[in-house]
């Protein structure tokens, strides 16, 4: 692991060109968020980088259990600050995903779960857990995709969300 810091280290150097996500920075695509039934929640961000080689700079969630960075295929070295929710990567190849495990963002209140998502910077596309049903949404734009068979619930770029389910 020390390796692969000094490795990305180097790299952020070499290549000073920073791509901004949300900045307009180049790069392009979507987060699908499923919410488990014991609240556990996987981000899943599929993107594509314009310009590579390109130093990613990418808003995640905070309190992450786990990050893995694919491009290309193979895995991607990265920097990911928990506290702060950001996360850094070298991108190589063009089509990267992105996935983040955490516990930080669903509550349990006797039968109600909440999930509240603060804003992410690419369309959020929400999986809640199978047999799950909705008590209230915020904000109320949005719209319902059936992918695979799985609605999802469909949120813009920038939108911070709550959900209430049982």
């Amino acid at each position: 692991m020390r390796a692969a810091s000094a490795i990305l280290a180097l790299l952020l150097v070499a290549w000073p060109a920073l791509v901004v996500v949300g900045a307009g920075g180049g790069v392009s695509g979507y987060c699908v968020v499923r919410v488990y039934p014991d609240g556990s929640t996987l981000f899943e961000y599929k993107l594509v980088v314009a310009d590579v080689p390109s130093n990613v700079s990418l808003r995640a969630p905070r309190g992450a259990i786990y990050v893995g960075v694919v491009a290309g295929g193979e895995p991607a070295p990265y920097t990911y600050d928990g506290e702060r929710g950001a996360l850094y990567f070298l991108a190589l190849y063009r089509d990267v995903t992105v996935r983040v495990y955490t516990l930080e963002y669903t509550s349990k209140e006797g039968a109600l779960w909440e999930l509240k998502l603060e804003p992410l910077d690419f369309e959020t596309l929400i999986a809640l857990p199978e047999g799950a049903l909705l008590v209230s949404v915020e904000p109320r734009e949005f719209t319902v995709k059936l992918v695979n068979g799985t609605p999802l619930l469909a949120f813009k770029p920038g939108t911070a969300v709550r959900l209430v389910y049982t």
